[in-house]
């Protein structure tokens, strides 16, 4: 059975002046001291991306449907809960996990007032890249029944 000894994560600069990460990790098996292996890696710089979806097909929501749920797939880890923005209905709420990559926010729309409400997010990647895309969907609510005026 082997024991992690010791793990330690260092930055250091190479020549060509970007930052890289590199693990020392020491393995003790019984007694004996096995050879330390050391990891090198990149550090990441992307921003990350994001896909927003809701739970209706075309975005377009009356208020008797109670709740909808939207949903933010980002490309790659996050590393707090990212915020979701909803028009002037919601303002930078925290959305829930329900993996590292995908969250989820549940909107309670039974006392929202008619019109539209553009659906942004929020947030920071594990490497603290911050989401910098201007991606949003449109949820439309539109309570009014519709009228018909007959003609002779």
């Amino acid at each position: 059975m082997s024991r992690l000894l010791c793990f330690k994560s260092l930055k250091f600069l190479d020549l060509l002046k970007s930052s890289r990460y590199f693990s020392v990790v020491i393995l003790l098996s019984g007694l004996t001291l096995l050879t330390p292996k050391i990891g090198f890696s990149q550090e990441d710089s992307t921003a990350p991306t994001v896909n927003i979806t809701t739970s209706d097909s075309d975005n377009i929501v009356k208020s008797a449907d109670s709740n909808i749920t939207v949903t933010a797939t980002f490309n790659e880890a996050m590393a707090t809960a990212p915020r979701i923005t909803i028009g002037s209905a919601v303002n930078n709420t925290a959305l829930t996990a329900t993996s590292g990559t995908t969250w989820t926010y549940t909107w309670d729309i039974s006392s929202v007032t008619e019109g539209s409400y553009t659906v942004t997010v929020t947030g920071t990647d594990l490497a603290g890249n911050a989401y910098a895309g201007s991606d949003k969907i449109t949820i439309r609510l539109d309570s009014t029944a519709p009228s018909v005026t007959l003609a002779n």
